[in-house]
């Protein structure tokens, strides 16, 4: 018999009483009163950073107060993202045992099941190493998680109409150290359930495949549900000690500069120029937290560029050079002219 996995759609909330509904499922789990549960959550146009991320040089602040952009910190690390209105945001609550062995793996399973349900809509949809839900090489939805004891929470978006002027105008992007070109770069990169089938499904529709695509991946069975009084309560709570301050979404910021390091680079060859931006973690260590490349290049494969930003993420400065060589070559990339 399949294990029940619980399946909630919470509402429209803000950013910081998401977050906090986020933590009090996984204390709750850690405490045994969580069941396996995958929860959908409804954002405001929002911008929302990692852990031990400083919120200015992740965030335009005077784009988003000019904008009514809510900001919120999450209780875990990753990078800066926006969520809102055309952004479906999920998240996996679930036991450890249940699952693949390794974060690879497991990311690998979710993800395939996740394209499998959205596949159902009408869209060839896959899964593209490290993390990420692709249509034909450009990114419709992202993917993160984390070990919390015997549990996994692990949390993925699904991009059903996206505002492009609150993605690249909200979050201080690699992309802008390459000016136009790599906005533009950016743009194609992404798209969205209402650009590849010509209007954007309804969001029951939407949470209803991916429900059976994540549960039929985990080999359980999907129980719609709700919060219990006592997860509200919980929520609420952490939302009034930690996650709805203001102190807390900004601490960071009194502790260093607001300049953020994202190297930049050009290459003029023959065939065209190449660029690229990257852009470093916060941190002592040279650890590239996001990878931009643009050029007047003519790939093999049209995602190879996709696939090796992917590749180079979370890998340090030094190791980037060998890298990208082994992938280029391990996935017979080539470029003519240069």
């Amino acid at each position: 018999m399949s294990a029940p996995l619980r399946v909630i759609d919470s509402g429209l909330r803000g950013a910081r009483r998401n977050l906090s509904v986020t933590e009090a499922l996984a204390r709750g789990a850690r405490a045994g009163t969580t069941p396996d549960t995958l929860r959908f959550q409804h954002f405001p146009p929002s911008a929302i950073i990692g852990r031990h991320q400083i919120l200015a040089r992740e965030v335009d602040l005077d784009w988003v107060g000019r904008n009514g952009v809510a900001t919120a910190r999450r209780m875990t690390g990753g990078g800066a993202i926006v969520m809102g209105p055309g952004i479906l945001g999920w998240e996996l609550v679930v036991a450890r045992r249940l699952l693949p062995v390794g974060l690879g793996e497991i990311a690998r399973t979710i993800c395939a099941g996740a394209a499998t349900g959205l596949s159902t809509l009408g869209v060839a949809a896959a899964f593209r190493p490290r993390n990420d839900i692709e249509v034909d090489g450009r990114k419709i939805g992202g993917t993160g998680g984390y070990f919390d004891g015997d549990h996994l929470v692990f949390q993925g978006t699904a991009l059903v109409a996206l505002d492009r002027r609150l993605l690249v105008n909200a979050l201080r992007l690699p992309a802008h150290k390459l000016g136009r070109h790599g906005v533009e770069t950016l743009a194609q990169r992404i798209t969205d359930l209402a650009s590849l089938l010509g209007s954007p499904p309804s969001m029951t529709a939407v949470q209803a495949a991916l429900a059976a695509g994540v549960a039929g991946a985990l080999g359980m069975a999907a129980r719609p549900s709700g919060l219990s009084s006592d997860e509200e309560a919980a929520a609420d709570a952490i939302h009034d000690a930690e996650i709805g301050n203001d102190a807390f979404v900004t601490g960071q910021d009194d502790r260093f500069g607001q300049e953020g390091v994202t190297l930049a680079g050009r290459h003029a060859a023959p065939g065209g120029l190449i660029e690229v931006a990257l852009k470093l973690r916060d941190g002592a260590a040279e650890i590239i937290d996001q990878a931009m490349i643009a050029g007047d290049f003519f790939a093999a494969r049209p995602r190879v560029i996709a696939d090796l930003e992917a590749h180079l993420r979370h890998l340090p400065v030094a190791a980037a050079a060998d890298a990208a060589r082994r992938f280029l070559a391990e996935n017979d990339a080539g470029f003519l002219g240069l």
